[in-house]
């Protein structure tokens, strides 16, 4: 992996999204030092996500354990470890700050996908990937797609609560079922990275019916009345 290349890319996106989260979710706490203390904990549980995640899927190229801290030489990361670095910290976080992460999650989808955009244009750029290229434009399409969604999502009766979140748990829910899918045309086989983020979709979902304010059993009720009227 060309380390300057890929390095670089993920440095200018940790700096530009960073920024864009500090600057619309600041509001929400205390102090400018509580934004900067959760955004330190989302960057180590990146970091360490991340990395254990590639060291566990390739171990084969490590010698022994203490190569795990030796980047420089075995260099490499999973996008899908850091993202589950990021909600493990995030947790932690917001429970030592003593701070309702559902308020955060919605501004934190852009430097989300701002980041993600940044890790697989680096990948694009050191390895010439196809996926790697269709990965950076599905963030952009969906960043592009999250922000019609946070205009008008309260205004959507099927969407009764109004609760914070939709847009982020939609949006990361079609992000990981899409991507996924792509993997699967380019590569049609499911690696342990594609399952987790099936996995990852799939509690989205779920997430965002229980702060829908809908009711599963009348929703199941209705469906079945139509599809009898249509019969």
């Amino acid at each position: 992996m060309n380390i300057p290349i890929f390095g670089f890319t993920l440095f200018l996106g940790f700096i530009f999204s960073s920024f864009w989260f500090f600057k619309n979710t600041k509001n929400e706490f205390a102090n400018d030092d509580q934004v900067i203390s959760l955004i330190t904990y989302l960057a180590i549980g990146w970091l360490l996500g991340a990395r254990l995640f590639f060291f566990l899927t390739h171990i084969k190229i490590f010698p022994n354990f203490w190569t795990f801290f030796f980047p420089w030489r075995y260099s490499g990361c999973s996008f899908i470890g850091g993202v589950t670095g990021i909600i493990i910290a995030a947790i932690i976080a917001a429970k030592k700050i003593k701070i309702d992460p559902w308020r955060l999650s919605d501004p934190a989808l852009l430097p989300f996908l701002l980041y993600t955009t940044a890790y697989f244009l680096g990948q694009f750029l050191i390895g010439q990937e196809k996926l790697s290229l269709y990965y950076t434009i599905l963030a952009l399409a969906i960043a592009a797609f999250s922000q019609w969604l946070l205009n008008h999502y309260r205004s959507f009766t099927w969407y009764p609560s109004g609760k914070i979140g939709f847009t982020f748990l939609l949006a990361t829910s079609f992000f990981f079922s899409l991507s996924t899918l792509l993997a699967f045309l380019l590569s049609p086989s499911l690696y342990f990275n594609n399952v987790i983020e099936l996995l990852f979709s799939l509690g989205a979902i779920i997430l965002w019916y229980q702060r829908s304010g809908r009711k599963f059993r009348q929703d199941i009720k209705t469906l079945k009345l139509k599809t009898h009227a249509k019969k």
